[in-house]
């Protein structure tokens, strides 16, 4: 049995939107934090925020405020 796969070039999903994004982590113990950041995408968003605090454990999602 053969198995094809077929790759395709990435799509562009949305444009940058650079600007002030509001990051929210909310932790499994209740607690929660928010920080605001100066970034180019909702990756990049997340992606400082870890990068300063570290891992955590719960959820954290990010919104463009100021663009």
């Amino acid at each position: 049995m053969r198995i094809k796969i077929k790759v395709y070039p990435p799509a562009l999903i949305s444009k940058r939107k650079t600007g002030i994004w509001q990051v929210t982590a909310n932790y499994s113990t209740g607690e929660t934090v928010v920080k605001n950041y100066n970034a180019s995408t909702y990756a990049e968003a997340c992606r400082r925020y870890l990068m300063e605090h570290g891992k955590i454990f719960g959820t954290i999602s990010a919104k463009p405020i100021d663009i």
